[in-house]
């Protein structure tokens, strides 16, 4: 028996399946089942040898061998017959398989929700045959040089030409021009750009276009516009983020984004009556929760490859038995290190799974007139805070997974390295972390107005404990704290931070200028608040009869819901005894608690990475393997790699040295 398989028959051979079919696996066992399908169609067409050349490619090669996947993929899905869902899931599937970012990641993420969001009925007929044979390869051109989060401050411009019936699209300044769109520099044919309405010299600010930037037979960019790409990034370079700059390019009046308003050719711009924006809203908000999915994809994904690495490698003398050497992941330090980031993965999974199945269900909601400005803020302030700290979380916790593989963990092959530099990503797109932050400030501000007016039944059910804002809390033992009163806790500091917040407002003149004077602690009541909805999904879970856990697989789940509780109070401990929350003593009673959860999960550790079910080629890791052998792995990867030390020598060093020897003559 291996050393993983004696860790795996420690746990009930059950626990990876249920918890990953129950618990894991948005969409459960049926969609699992189909995900399981897809895969092995895929998979036998790749080897972990041709995944490792990725560390060492340059991008190019990197986006050729992306192209040749990415083909296949596609012509599985035609060969197949493959229904939309499963092309996408397909898509989605290689993208795990890979680790590398498809040619169509851009079209089907931003662009085709874009179109079917923002674009009327007609307009949408008029180009989904287009869209969806990939003859419209879609980019979304937001971003400029000099402008990000700040939408309404963007510079481009779109001017109305009655004269020609069209709008003439134009990059009026340096800081004007569109930099960053993913697959806008090599990939993308044509795209939704963002550019300021301008209607017989009035500015009717930010609206969307559809705009064609290359030719379809070609490829060559259109005269006009001048493109390239930005260069090599910190990660995620398989997509080709580009730069584009429009010298007064005419494009058709019908290509104005008009689901929700409209221009004649008499220059008349007008509202859609009847047209529901709130449905495109929340179309957009799915982005956010995709990315929070993401980040507890690759936070799982760290923690699987550090805790299989913990558990076969031995390292340091055994205390109690001098001549063998110690299992690493039997240590303390490192079950501290790397258990906590197994509870974290857990936690913002479950969270963005619930959280996107709520936005299915908001849209369904808005689209037949059931629902009002309320449930769509609260969807707004939980998408910002739980993208803010399941980000922030996870780029963390990978950098400590990778530490935690010592040396090893500073090679590429490992996986980790571009782990982190893939999930980086996360803090700054949609949103950078610190400027999102403020959009959840805002609308809690707003929401305990509403509250504080006595108008509590108006506000989303999820917010009615708003009501108890400013009642003392009685300091609690945390010892006292029962594993469904984890919730309770973090409310009560949430509303204790929230009041402190509203606190400052009343001295300034409006509440954008008191979050402004105030940005540190805006941005941490938007992590309480993200921290908050990550224990209520969590603990929801946990209380749903559906559920259907085995007794013992119930009980382990328990416990890593409450090592993240404890884990998440011990980092904000002085919050909790500064507000009242717990009493002085919960300090030194949480650390024992925290150890104690670390002993009673270490024996599951192996079993419960199994479930997130990566495979060898997912992982794409020389320390992750499925059977724990590192080694091998680690010095087949090392033999792949190229060796020029011969032309190293001859070219460059010998030379020098023959330099060296006849100056010292």
């Amino acid at each position: 028996m291996t050393i993983l398989e004696k860790e795996r028959s420690q746990s009930p051979a059950s626990l990876p399946t249920e918890l990953r079919e129950k618990v894991l696996f948005y969409g459960g066992k049926e969609r699992l089942g189909r995900y399981e399908y897809l895969r092995s169609l895929l998979e036998p067409k790749l080897t972990i040898a041709e995944c490792q050349k990725h560390y060492g490619e340059s991008v190019d090669d990197q986006r050729r061998r992306v192209f040749r996947v990415y083909r296949h993929v596609e012509e599985t899905i035609l060969d197949k017959k493959l229904n939309v869902e499963d092309a996408k899931l397909l898509r989605n599937i290689a993208q795990d398989i890979t680790g590398l970012a498809s040619p169509t990641l851009l079209h089907e993420a931003m662009f085709v929700p874009n179109i079917s969001s923002l674009f009327s009925e007609e307009q949408q007929a008029q180009w989904s045959k287009e869209i969806q044979s990939y003859n419209w390869l879609g980019c979304y051109i937001q971003t400029e040089l000099g402008h990000g989060s700040n939408l309404r401050a963007l510079e481009t411009t779109a001017t109305f030409r009655q004269d020609l019936d069209m709008f003439e699209i134009h990059s009026p300044t340096l800081t004007s021009v569109k930099y960053w769109p993913g697959a806008l520099a090599n990939t993308a044919n044509i795209g939704v750009i963002y550019a300021r309405l301008i209607v017989h010299g009035k500015d009717y600010g930010v609206h969307s276009f559809l705009i064609q930037i290359r030719d379809f037979k070609t490829h060559q960019v259109l005269p006009g516009i001048s493109l390239g790409g930005i260069g090599t990034k910190f990660g995620f370079n398989t997509v080709d983020n580009g730069f584009a700059k429009f010298d007064r390019v005419l494009i058709p009046r019908s290509h104005m984004a008009m689901k929700f308003n409209t221009l004649s050719k008499d220059g008349v711009y007008s509202r859609v009556k009847g047209a529901k924006q709130e449905v495109s809203y929340i179309t957009m908000l799915q982005m956010r929760y995709f990315m929070i999915i993401g980040s507890g994809k690759q936070l799982s994904k760290a923690a699987t490859i550090a805790i299989r690495y913990s558990a076969v490698r031995f390292q340091g003398a055994n205390a109690s038995k001098p001549n063998e050497e110690m299992q690493v992941l039997n240590y303390q330090s490192q079950q501290h290190r790397l258990l906590p980031r197994l509870a974290e993965s857990y936690a913002v999974i479950i969270a963005g799974n619930r959280l996107l199945s709520f936005s299915h269900l908001a849209t369904q909601m808005v689209a037949k007139g059931k629902t009002d400005g309320g449930m769509l803020a609260l969807s707004h302030a939980t998408g910002c805070a739980v993208k803010v700290f399941a980000s922030e979380l996870s780029t963390r916790g990978i950098e400590i997974c990778r530490r935690g593989c010592g040396g090893h963990g500073y090679l590429q092959s490992s996986g980790l390295p571009e782990l982190l530099a893939y999930n980086a990503q996360f803090v700054t797109a949609e949103g950078e972390n610190y400027v999102l932050s403020q959009q959840t400030t805002k609308t809690l501000l707003k929401m305990l107005s509403v509250s504080r007016s006595g108008m509590t039944n108006s506000l989303p059910q999820e917010l009615r404990f708003f009501e108890s804002i400013g009642t003392p809390s009685t300091p609690r033992d945390v010892t006292s704290v029962g594993i469904f009163d984890y919730e309770g806790l973090f409310q009560t500091r949430l509303l204790c931070v929230l009041a402190q917040m509203e606190s400052k407002v009343s001295s300034f003149n409006s509440l954008e200028e008191a979050i402004q004077s105030n940005l540190i602690l805006s941005h941490h009541l938007s992590m309480c608040f993200g921290k908050f909805v990550l224990i209520r999904e969590f603990s929801a879970l946990l209380c749903d009869p559906s559920l259907n856990l085995n007794k013992q697989s119930l009980s382990i789940l328990q416990d890593i819901f409450q090592l993240f509780c404890i884990s998440q109070i011990l980092e904000d401990m002085s919050d909790f005894l500064s507000h009242g929350c717990l009493s002085l003593s919960s300090a030194d009673a949480c650390q024992a608690l925290q150890i104690d959860l670390l002993k009673r999960l270490r024996p599951h550790a192996v079993a419960l990475v199994d479930a997130f079910g990566f495979s060898d080629l997912t992982l794409n890791s020389t320390l992750g393997r499925f059977d724990g052998n590192v080694y091998q792995a680690l010095m087949e990867s090392s033999e792949a790699y190229p060796n020029d030390s011969i032309v190293s020598f001859t070219e460059y060093l010998k030379p020098l040295r023959a330099k060296a020897q006849r100056a010292n003559l």
